[in-house]
């Protein structure tokens, strides 16, 4: 995370004035800035990728290994919809430290919850993701929400379970032999559709149809998804 001096008074004046120590202020402010260049910490790097610009605290071979699935992944969904915009590399940031995700999606998030373990965003078009060392099926959910996103602009105007429910279903998918393993729908969830039919909360097409999104998110949400 980039440090920001709130030491403002250090950037403000004459140039020729001295410090009380009797150096050029424009040397003290120097050593200023080196000295928090020394004490805060590097972000982490970049990781090669095809089809994303990654900046990553996940480094070495895990992180190797997390961009070479999000490559296959984006190959994946591109055959499978055959179509594939790839004027620009696609932004994604990993973070490996759960503190670290909250405060960037507290930062960079309006609606941000704690309880994610990723996003993406719509204006800036990037995807964020925590990743605790195990769980990939949030690189697969949010990862189709970006690629659908620029493969088809008008994905503001999707019925939201159309969208989401293909996040959902994609969110199953696994990475194994280099290769991704297709999704499918968990019994559980099919389960799980039974049993809310038969407390009486099933929704009829035509309303899956025109939920909004905070309705989604708010009444019944394991059913919708």
């Amino acid at each position: 995370m980039a440090y920001t001096s709130t030491m403002h008074p250090l950037w403000h004046g004459d140039p020729q004035r001295q410090s009380p120590g009797g150096e050029n202020a424009m040397v003290h402010r120097c050593r200023i800035l080196l000295i928090l260049v020394m004490i805060s910490p590097a972000w982490g790097e970049q990781l090669p990728s095809a089809h994303y610009v990654i900046e990553s605290t996940v480094v070495g071979p895990t992180g190797k290994r997390l961009a070479l699935m999000m490559d296959t992944y984006h190959d994946y969904l591109g055959k499978l919809f055959a179509t594939v915009k790839d004027e620009e590399k696609l932004s994604l940031r990993i973070f490996g430290a759960r503190q670290e995700f909250d405060a960037y999606g507290k930062a960079h998030c309006a609606n941000f919850s704690e309880t994610w373990f990723g996003f993406y965003q719509y204006d800036s078009k990037e995807l964020v993701v925590y990743y605790d060392g195990t769980y990939t099926g949030i690189f697969f959910h949010e990862g189709f929400h970006q690629f659908a996103h620029r493969a088809f602009g008008e994905i503001h105007e999707w019925p939201q379970w159309f969208n989401e429910g293909l996040a959902a279903y994609f969110e199953t998918a696994a990475f194994a032999g280099n290769r991704i393993i297709p999704p499918k729908a968990p019994r559980d969830d099919y389960l799980g559709v039974l049993r809310a039919d038969k407390q009486g909360v099933r929704r009829t097409l035509a309303q899956f149809m025109t939920i909004e999104l905070a309705d989604w998110n708010r009444s019944r949400k394991d059913y919708a998804y």
